[in-house]
Order: structure tokens, then C-alpha cells, then sequence
């Protein structure tokens, strides 16, 4: 299966997240182990939590 990679901060990656559930396509957010800011970090992980659920 093919991956697409969209890098970036938060709210970018949370605007794709929106863009893409609301046209009813399956995807996931894998987690980031880079060095990122605490606050970053913290926003991505509740993006993972609110998109990765399975409702």
C-alpha cells in the first residue's frame, strides 16, 4: 500500500485531517518522533487521539 507524508505543524496537519474525514477517506496520523516543541508535541498527540479513533 502506498503512503502520503504530510509534514507540518498542528493546525496544518489538522485542516488535512478535517479535509479528509469529510470526504470519507480512511486514513491515520502516525506519531512524529522528532524534536518538537512541547506544545507541538502535545497538539499532535491530540490529533492522534481525535482521528485515530474509531468512530
Amino acid at each position: 500500500m502506498a503512503k502520503i507524508e504530510i509534514k507540518g505543524l498542528p493546525d496544518e496537519l489538522e485542516r488535512v485531517a478535517t479535509f479528509l474525514k469529510h470526504n470519507n477517506i480512511t486514513f491515520i496520523i502516525a506519531p512524529d518522533f522528532g524534536n518538537h516543541s512541547p506544545e507541538d508535541q502535545k497538539a499532535s498527540d491530540q490529533l492522534i487521539e481525535k482521528y485515530n479513533s474509531n468512530d
